[in-house]
C-alpha cells in the first residue's frame, strides 16, 4: 500500500503497476497526483482531495470518466491514451483549464 507524507504536495506514482486507487492513502492536502501507466480501472477515492489542482490519468486503460465531479479546485486534467468513449461528469470542473482527451476513442462530445 503507497501513503503520501502529510507535508508532501506532489505525488508521482508513475509505472507503479496500481490497479485501485483505494490501496493508496492520498493526503487531503495533495495539490498534484501523477498516476501515469498504471492498470487502474475505475476512478474512486479521491473524493476527499479538495486541493487537487492538477491531475494525470493517462495510460490507466479507463473507460469512464466518473468520480472526479468533487474536484471543484482542478485546474489541469489528463485523461489521454485511456479507453474513454464518451466524457461525462466533467461539469462541476469550474476550474479547470487544460483537459487532455488525446489518444481515447472519442467519437462526440455534446458539451453537458
Amino acid at each position: 500500500m503507497a501513503s503520501t507524507a502529510p507535508g508532501s504536495r506532489e505525488l508521482s506514482l508513475m509505472d507503479k503497476q496500481i490497479r485501485n486507487l483505494l490501496e493508496i492513502c492520498l493526503h487531503s492536502h495533495l495539490y498534484s497526483i501523477n498516476l501515469h501507466c498504471n492498470h487502474i480501472s475505475k476512478i474512486e477515492g479521491l473524493g476527499h482531495l479538495c486541493y487537487l489542482q492538477h491531475l494525470d490519468l493517462s495510460s490507466i486503460l479507463i473507460t469512464k470518466t466518473e468520480g472526479l465531479d468533487s474536484l471543484t479546485c482542478l485546474q489541469s486534467l489528463n485523461l489521454s491514451c485511456n479507453k474513454l468513449t464518451w466524457v461525462e461528469g466533467l461539469g462541476k470542473l469550474f476550474n479547470l483549464k487544460k483537459l487532455n482527451l488525446s489518444y481515447n476513442s472519442i467519437q462526440d462530445l455534446n458539451g453537458e
